[in-house]
């Protein structure tokens, strides 16, 4: 018995000294962080930078790496900035496609090359499959649809004509096409609307003031104005003081969007109503990069937002975050 017991002890003995004596395993290299391409488009508002940095702040937050090329507001321009992040074999791409079409040889390249595509604030149409993995942002048609109702709400008690000017955002641009389309479509049930002047200012201040300054001083002075950003509302403003009429007294304004300067002007006055686009989609949009690189397929996104009043705001104002 004794003798068992020493060989078994020795057998232990050895067992423990050859797992001590086993080399270590190789120490495992980190696990890269992945990369994130963002093709953001030139700023034209206060709205646009708060887009971009809500989507870097959460990509920092979440320490995903994001390669962001900047480009011009060209749809060229964009299709180079995509074939890059392509050949650079990045994890995802993330960007708000300049128009609404065009896009099908590019997004077929980026599906062969295995990486999804995330569109924000806007949309694309394709001939066939898009090959986009998702889309966040706004409901635009119902925007539109919300604008007009703010605009029939104003004048519900008047019986003459209404006569509407609407300043639209990019041409062939998604949010231009759907927002313009809710408008029309509400403003059509009531034949007293009139929209009587539409142009596309590309959501810039400085396109829709000297727009608008050309249509008042051609002696036409419509009841309201419609404007698809913040930017185009307060650049037309300006060109009504310019010219001596008083926003919101003389012209009723609608915007969209919800920048400081719009919201000042809301509270006094001078816009009636604007229709809530938030810009903070940044955590909604890495989240679904981590869907997608984890194998899952991450659903649409739509935010919720609200139309913003004087007395909504008084009430509760949002945080905007810029």
């Amino acid at each position: 018995m004794k003798r068992i017991a020493v060989g078994a002890g020795l057998v232990l003995c050895l067992a423990v000294v050859a797992l001590l004596l086993r080399p270590a395993p190789p120490p495992q290299e980190p696990k890269a962080a992945p990369v994130v391409g963002y093709v953001d488009i030139l700023s034209e508002s206060s709205w646009r930078d708060r887009m971009s940095d809500s989507i870097r702040e959460a990509a920092r937050d979440r320490g995903i790496q994001l390669l962001t090329l900047e480009c011009g507001r060209t749809q060229d321009a964009q299709i180079q900035a995509l074939r890059s992040l392509i050949t650079y074999q990045v994890d995802a791409i993330v960007f708000t496609p300049v128009v609404i079409s065009g896009w099908d040889n590019v997004l077929e390249e980026a599906r062969a090359a295995g990486i999804p595509v995330i569109l924000v604030e806007r949309t694309v149409k394709a001939a066939g499959e898009t090959g986009v993995a998702a889309y966040i942002g706004s409901d635009c048609k119902l925007q539109g649809e919300r604008a007009a109702l703010q605009l029939m709400t104003a004048f519900r008690s008047r019986e003459d004509s209404v006569y509407v000017v609407e300043l639209l955002g990019t041409v062939g641009a998604s949010n231009t096409v759907e927002r313009s389309g809710g408008i029309r479509s509400m403003l059509s049930l009531d034949d007293k609307y009139n929209l009587t002047y539409s142009v596309n200012c590309d959501f810039m201040f400085s396109k829709a003031k000297e727009t608008f300054r050309i249509y008042l001083r051609n002696d036409r002075r419509p009841d309201a104005l419609i404007a698809h950003s913040d930017a185009m509302a307060l650049g037309a403003m300006e060109a009504m003081r310019e010219l001596g009429i008083q926003p919101g007294k003389d012209i009723l304004v609608i915007s969209f969007g919800g920048e400081p300067q719009a919201i000042e002007a809301l509270e006094q006055g001078e816009i009636f109503s604007i229709v809530e686009v938030d810009p903070n989609v940044g955590p909604a949009v890495m989240e679904t990069v981590e869907a997608l690189l984890r194998g899952e397929s991450p659903p649409d996104i739509i935010l919720e937002e609200q139309v913003l009043t004087q007395e909504s705001i008084r009430e509760n104002l949002p945080v905007r975050g810029y």
